[in-house]
């Protein structure tokens, strides 16, 4: 008797493995032809032409003045010591990393 409720749990077990694995693959399965699918809908977009939609005068116009961002403080000399040494960390860091034998970690 006791045998029979382990095989049918052993059962039920096996099926609940076996459901689980199909659905999780179906899924990859699924997934696996997205990009496919992307490329598809990307060939049958309509690309307008661009060639002859600037005007004369737009090409003719000159460019604009760049001017500065209202509000952005200046740097002031405790952030720039700051940042220079948090340069210079990186760059020691860097060149201590370089130093690394790879091919002996292996």
């Amino acid at each position: 008797m006791i045998l029979l409720f382990v095989a049918s749990d052993l059962t039920d077990l096996l099926m609940n493995a076996q459901l689980h694995w199909r659905a999780r693959n179906a899924k990859h399965h699924t997934m696996r032809f997205m990009p496919l699918l992307l490329v598809a809908l990307a060939g049958c977009a309509q690309i307008p032409a661009l060639d002859g939609s600037i005007s004369d005068a737009a090409r003719a116009a000159p460019y604009p003045v760049l001017t500065p961002m209202p509000g952005i403080a200046p740097v002031t000399a405790a952030q720039d010591s700051d940042l220079a040494a948090r340069v210079a960390a990186l760059h020691a860091r860097a060149a201590w990393l370089r130093q690394i034998d790879i091919a002996a970690l292996q």
